[in-house]
């Protein structure tokens, strides 16, 4: 498998907290062939960018989007994105939670030396200066600065 690079909600180069899960900024990482992660939430039928609160609507094309894994921020929007045969997942806290693609989604304190090597593991990523090469994927907002650095 090659390594994917995940941009975490649109971000590349550190967070850009009044940009983060705006359709325009998103669109700018996938431009660049990243993978984006982002934040959505279903409400009155319909989904949403947003971590904390609703951003804006998501458009339809997005859900098509193989490049695009969806953190469902609630159950509901699991379910509703789980129904559109998305790749995406639901966790708070976790240690370690398993997206509907199989993949791993790993927190970057959780020991991958626990983790067998047969499995796809992405880890989320808070330093690229302490990269886990044992990772099949990366996700972080100096995303551009770990796929360097790798390849």
């Amino acid at each position: 498998m090659n390594k994917i690079f995940i941009s975490h909600r649109g971000n590349l180069n550190g967070r850009e907290p009044e940009r983060e899960n705006r359709i325009s900024f998103i669109d700018v990482a996938l431009k660049k062939s990243f993978y984006v992660e982002i934040d959505v939430r279903y409400c009155d039928n319909k989904f949403y960018l947003g971590h904390d609160v609703i951003q804006e609507v998501l458009p339809n094309n997005f859900l098509m989007n193989s490049r695009i894994i969806f953190h469902a921020k609630t159950l509901i929007t699991l379910i509703k994105l789980l129904a559109f045969n998305t790749h995406c997942f639901f966790h708070d806290t976790d240690d370690v939670t398993l997206t509907s693609r199989n993949f791993l989604w790993v927190h970057p304190l959780t020991p991958l030396s626990d983790i067998p090597t047969i499995l796809n593991v992405i880890v989320i990523q808070v330093n690229p200066k302490k990269l886990s090469l044992k990772a099949d994927g990366y996700c972080s907002d100096e995303i551009a600065e770990i796929e360097k650095r790798i390849r």
